[in-house]
């Protein structure tokens, strides 16, 4: 792909993401108003329990219409796309409609047991029939990534998030919910009722695209249930068994917390500070990265098939040299800043004592983000899914030895090992498979003393200021010394790889 229209996808795909991000925020902080931390707890349970039926339901599915349209479009054979894109949404509406009918039958148990009871349930019964909408949604943006396409399948997520977002809010100020399960069953409605929408949406959208820049003629797509099998299963596995261990995870998180001795609304709202506000303001700013990661699928794909190494190679640097100078000075800001922004978007100090303590993960997370992509483009999605799960799998097993013995505390430390694991093994096969370098000393240790040194010189000299304006004014001098700094000691210069 030309630098030119790879630059202009990513700008397309992060200007819309962080507007979209931005947004699912400021919702959950109004949502945290409404309906209380422990109501954000109890949201963010119903969503972890639903999310293994989305793995099934959508998978690897996505990055497969990725794959196959990139390598027809490498190959010349623009006929064979649309004959492929159907199949595999013929295969994933298959897979939705058996995870609605799974996710049907466990919702009553898994809420009698786990959750609220039969108003979970009937959440749970709501967010299934999205599921169908969910699998032919994921094969279109698929196909739209593989043909550098980025408006189009961003024009639907924005779609399906602010038609989601106006539901919530018209459900709440005409509804007026008077209870935490009718809010909850209010929630759930509207994601669905955006799915179904945004679905609709992205199949008009694929077909004039599809009229306008393929040819009239069709021919079948060869060996395309081959395909599927070696890259859709190996994905949606993958997928769907680190979502029941995250849902594993996600449950026992308030029951070690009772067990260690909090009481039932204290272990929810814990837990709704922690997974349903921090952690999603932390990875936030990986929406810049996200975007560029999603392109490095068809981008690899193509210089692999082509049998360009050196290519291959190149791109597998700049990517890692990108992740580890981006994510550097956001954990160093987040550590310096994390209390005012935490009370900036929440309300709460606790918030932001939670961003400080939790900053130095964010590196681990954004890196594992651009380390995934690439190894699903080099057709190396079956090491990943195993590295997901062990990981998964060991964060399982520690929470349930070890919350009820030492609570949170216990929970972050779990957190820290097991991203660091992740981070490593996955990091570790990239290397190997590409032979890409790193330079720690200019992509990581320099950078970070950098933005530690001007941030914290920030600080001082407007220590006497009110948080907010320490914040507004002091975040961005500190960032923009920090990238002049940067610059001087050549961290941005672009390396060739040998």
């Amino acid at each position: 792909m030309k630098k030119e229209v790879f630059l202009k996808n990513a700008a397309v795909l992060t200007v819309s993401s962080l507007i979209l991000r931005l947004l699912s925020l400021l919702l959950r902080g109004w949502l945290s108003y409404q309906i209380g931390v422990g109501g954000i707890g109890e949201y963010q349970l119903i969503l972890s329990v639903f999310l293994p039926a989305v793995s099934l339901a959508t998978g690897g599915i996505s990055l497969t219409v990725t794959r196959l349209t990139s390598l027809a479009l490498g190959e010349q054979r623009e006929t064979r796309i649309r004959s492929g894109v159907h199949r595999c949404m013929a295969f994933s509406l298959c897979f939705s409609l058996g995870a609605c009918v799974l996710l049907d039958f466990l919702a009553l148990p898994l809420s009698r047991t786990f959750l609220s009871g039969v108003a979970s349930a009937h959440c749970l019964w709501i967010l299934s029939a999205g599921l169908p909408f969910m699998s032919v949604s994921s094969c279109i943006r698929g196909y739209f990534l593989a043909m550098r396409c980025t408006i189009r399948p961003a024009l639907c997520e924005g779609f399906e998030q602010i038609s989601g977002i106006v539901l919530i809010l018209l459900a709440f100020s005409l509804g007026k919910p008077a209870t935490l399960e009718s809010a909850c069953l209010f929630m759930m409605a509207a994601s669905t009722l955006s799915e179904i929408l945004s679905c609709l949406f992205s199949i008009l959208l694929y077909r004039g695209h599809a009229l306008r820049f393929l040819p009239a003629h069709q021919e079948p797509y060869p060996q395309v249930g081959r395909s599927i099998r070696h890259i859709t299963l190996p994905g949606t596995l993958s997928y769907a068994a680190r979502n029941c261990l995250n849902m594993a995870v996600n449950l026992l998180i308030p029951m070690g917390l009772m067990q260690y001795g909090a009481g039932k609304d204290a272990a929810l709202a814990q837990y709704g500070m922690l997974e349903g506000m921090v952690i999603p303001l932390l990875t936030f700013p990986s929406v810049f990265l996200t975007s560029v990661s999603s392109l490095l699928i068809p981008e690899v794909a193509q210089s692999m098939a082509a049998q360009n190494r050196p290519g291959t190679r190149a791109v597998a640097s700049r990517a890692l040299q990108a992740a580890l100078l981006f994510s550097i000075p956001v954990t160093c800001f987040f550590f310096l800043f994390g209390s005012p922004i935490g009370t900036l978007f929440y309300g709460r100090s606790e918030a932001g004592e939670y961003l400080r303590m939790l900053a130095p993960l964010t590196p681990l997370w954004y890196l594992d983000t651009i380390v995934d992509s690439l190894l699903k483009g080099l057709d190396q999605q079956t090491p990943s899914f195993l590295y997901n799960t062990l990981d998964a799998a060991v964060r399982t097993a520690l929470i349930w030895l070890l919350l009820p013995k030492f609570g949170l505390q216990g929970y972050i430390a779990i957190l820290f090992l097991c991203s660091i694991g992740n981070a490593f093994l996955s990091l570790h096969r990239l290397l190997k498979v590409t032979g890409a370098p790193i330079r720690w000393r200019r992509w990581v240790l320099i950078p970070a003393g950098c933005c530690l040194l001007c941030g914290e010189g920030m600080i001082r000299l407007l220590g006497a200021a009110p948080p907010e304006t320490g914040l507004f004014l002091g975040l961005p001098a500190a960032g923009l010394l920090s990238f002049l700094l940067m610059k001087h000691f050549h961290c941005f210069a672009r390396v060739k790889p040998g």
